[in-house]
């Protein structure tokens, strides 16, 4: 059959039929597509499941690694910032405060004397 023939048998019902069907087909598609770009979007998100699974799986082993470095590094900072019978940077930096006070002390206490004998020169 031609398209001079389709056209000259198709009766004006035939064609509503087919205006119709396509409108409904088209309907369907507009409403179904949100699911439809969902169930691409699903497989597509399958098909890169296992490259997925394997860089996870090689980071979780790095992540591992990185960790217990991290926990050292804290273990040994909470080392020097806790008191520690006199070993840590903490009780360092107290001994050197409890050093300057002396010396701050001692400081004004010579200023004192130095200004009592300037008194008493004069």
């Amino acid at each position: 059959m031609t398209w001079e023939q389709f056209w000259e048998t198709l009766s004006v019902a035939e064609a509503a039929l087919w205006v119709g069907g396509i409108g409904v087909a088209l309907a369907f598609i507009v409403k179904m597509w949100p699911f439809i770009r969902k169930f691409f979007n699903i497989v597509d998100a399958l098909t890169t499941l296992p490259e997925y699974m394997k860089a996870t799986r090689a980071f979780m082993d790095t992540t591992d690694e990185k960790l217990d470095k991290q926990y050292q590094d804290i273990t040994d900072i909470r080392h020097e910032v806790q008191y520690n019978n006199g070993s840590s940077v903490k009780d360092a930096v107290n001994r050197i405060e409890n050093a300057v006070q002396d010396l701050t002390e001692a400081d004004d206490d010579l200023h004192e004397r130095v200004e009592k004998l300037a008194t008493l020169i004069d």
